[in-house]
C-alpha cells in the first residue's frame, strides 16, 4: 500500500520505534516482575538465615508462612526480628501479619491456574521447578533472559549466547565444511573496549592447536544497510583487541545467523573482499535452508516461522535429531527458542507450540537458566542492599573500596556476609572479614 519493500519498512525508524514499544514495554515490566520476585525470594532467604541465629531451629510450617509474605511484610520482619528471644515471637508476629500471608497465597493459587501440573501420589506439592527457597510461580513467562529494552530482534542475541555457553560443539554442524571438528573450542562473548560493543560470540580453539581457525559469531536477524561495514569494523577492532592483550588472531572466519542474506545488509563493494573470503552465512528463512540442514538451523528457524507451523516443525526437529549430539538437548534448544520469541506467552501455550509437556518443559535447562535470571538478579540486589544496610548501621559509614567489594560478592558470600555481620564490632571486623573472603 505504502509503495515500500519490506526490507525498507522494517528498518525504518518508524518500525523500530512505534511497532516496537509494545513488545518491548511488556517486556520490560515481565523482567521487572521477575526481578522484584527475585528480590522477595531472598528478602525471606535472609530472614530464614537470621532466624535460625535468633531463634534455633525453624519449623516447616513457620517456613512456608515466611515464603509467602509480600516485599514488604519481609523488611518489617527484618527489622523485628532481633528481638525475638524464641519460635514463639516469631509465631505470634506471623499471626498478626497471617493477612498479608493469605492475600500472597490466593495469588500463588491464581498464577498456579494456568499450569496443568499432576500432584505427586502422597499428595505433596505440585511438580514445580523451585529455586532454593520455593517461589511463587508465574503463569507468563518473564523476559528475563532478555534485556528490558531489546526489541523482538535482538532478543537472538542471548538466545545464542545461551545456546553456545557450555556447548561451543554445538555451532560445528551449522559450518561442517569449514570445521569437520569443534572438539575443544571454548565460546565467549567479549566486549570490545574502545566502543563497549559486544560480540555475539567467539570460539577459540585449543591453544595446542593454532591452525585452527577462531569462529566469530553475528547473529542479524534484520535488514541493516549498515550491517556489511560494521561487521567489518568491528572484527577488525577484535583483531586489534587480541593483538594488545597478547592474544594474537592468526586464522579467523566470520560467521553470520540470519533470515537471509538477501536482506539489505548495505552494499557489499566496499568490502566484497572481507564477504567473499572471510563470511560464513547461515540462513533461516524456510526457502533458504538447504535440503542437508543440521537440526539446530532448523530449530532456529522457528525464530521466524508462522505461529501455526510450529508443532509440526519441532515434531520433525525432534525425528530428526534422533541419534545426533543434539538428541538429548533438542527439547531444551526448542524451549529457548520459544521462550525468546515469546516471552509474554503463558508456559502451556509455548509448551503447545513445541510439543512439550508443561512438567518437560518446567524441568527443563532452558527454564531454569533464561527464566530463572531476572529473580537471580533481583536476588543480588537485594542481598547487596541489605548488607550494605546492616554494615552501615553495625560499622558506619562504609568506604567507597568497601561498598564496591561488598557489591562484586557472588550471592552466596553475601549470605555468608549477612550471617558473619551480626558479630562485627567495627570497620575493622568487616576489613578482616573482606580480607580473607573478597577479592
Amino acid at each position: 500500500m505504502g509503495g515500500l519493500t519490506v526490507d525498507d519498512f522494517t528498518s525504518s525508524v518508524a518500525y523500530r520505534e512505534i511497532f516496537g514499544l509494545g513488545r518491548q514495554e511488556g517486556r520490560r515490566l515481565a523482567y521487572q516482575e521477575e526481578w522484584q520476585e527475585g528480590r522477595r525470594i531472598e528478602a525471606a532467604v535472609i530472614a530464614q538465615i537470621w532466624l535460625q541465629r535468633c531463634c534455633g531451629p525453624i519449623t516447616p510450617c513457620l517456613k512456608a508462612c515466611i515464603e509467602a509474605l509480600p516485599h514488604p511484610a519481609l523488611e518489617s520482619l527484618h527489622d523485628v526480628l532481633f528481638d525475638f528471644k524464641g519460635p514463639e515471637d516469631l509465631s505470634a508476629w506471623l499471626s498478626r501479619h497471617a493477612d498479608l500471608a493469605d492475600l500472597t497465597r490466593e495469588g500463588e493459587q491464581t498464577a498456579l491456574s494456568g499450569f496443568s501440573c499432576s500432584s505427586p501420589a502422597d499428595g505433596g506439592e505440585p511438580s514445580l521447578a523451585e529455586s532454593d527457597i520455593v517461589a511463587s510461580p508465574r503463569q507468563h513467562l518473564a523476559a528475563s533472559q532478555l534485556e528490558p529494552n531489546f526489541s523482538p530482534v535482538v532478543a537472538s542475541d542471548k538466545l545464542f549466547f545461551w545456546l553456545f555457553q557450555q556447548h561451543a560443539e554445538r555451532l560445528q554442524p551449522l559450518v561442517a565444511e569449514l570445521l569437520p571438528r569443534m572438539e575443544g573450542y571454548v565460546f565467549s562473548a567479549p566486549v570490545l573496549k574502545e566502543r563497549e560493543y559486544r560480540l555475539d560470540g567467539l570460539f577459540l580453539p585449543p591453544a595446542d592447536q593454532p591452525e585452527l581457525p577462531v569462529v566469530i559469531l553475528e547473529a542479524q536477524m534484520a535488514a541493516d544497510p549498515d550491517f556489511l561495514l560494521r561487521l567489518n569494523a568491528e572484527t577488525g577492532r577484535l583483531l586489534q583487541q587480541q593483538q594488545r592483550q597478547g592474544r594474537p588472531i592468526r586464522h579467523w572466519q566470520v560467521v553470520v545467523i540470519c533470515p537471509s542474506r538477501e536482506l539489505n545488509f548495505g552494499d557489499p563493494t566496499p568490502v566484497r573482499e572481507f564477504v567473499e573470503r572471510r563470511v560464513v552465512w547461515i540462513e533461516l528463512l524456510p526457502e533458504r535452508l538447504p535440503p542437508t540442514a543440521p537440526p539446530l538451523q532448523r530449530a532456529l528457524g522457528m525464530l521466524l516461522l508462522p505461529e501455526d507451523q510450529l508443532p509440526a516443525c519441532s515434531k520433525a526437529i525432534r525425528t530428526e535429531a534422533a541419534g545426533t549430539r543434539l538428541d538429548s538437548e533438542i527439547d531444551d534448544v526448542i524451549a529457548a527458542i520459544l521462550v525468546s520469541r515469546f516471552s509474554g506467552r503463558t508456559v502451556p501455550e509455548i509448551c503447545a507450540m513445541g510439543g512439550i509437556t508443561v512438567d518437560d518443559f518446567t524441568s527443563s535447562v532452558a527454564y531454569r537458566e533464561i527464566f530463572g535470571l531476572g529473580r537471580q538478579e533481583g536476588r543480588q540486589t537485594e542481598a547487596v542492599g541489605i548488607s550494605l544496610r546492616l554494615l552501615e548501621h553495625r560499622c558506619g559509614s562504609l568506604t567507597p573500596n568497601q561498598q564496591a567489594r561488598i557489591q562484586a560478592l557472588s550471592l552466596s558470600a553475601l549470605e555468608t556476609l549477612l550471617v558473619a555481620l551480626l558479630d562485627f564490632q567495627g570497620h575493622e571486623d568487616l576489613n578482616a572479614w573482606l580480607s580473607r573472603n573478597a577479592g
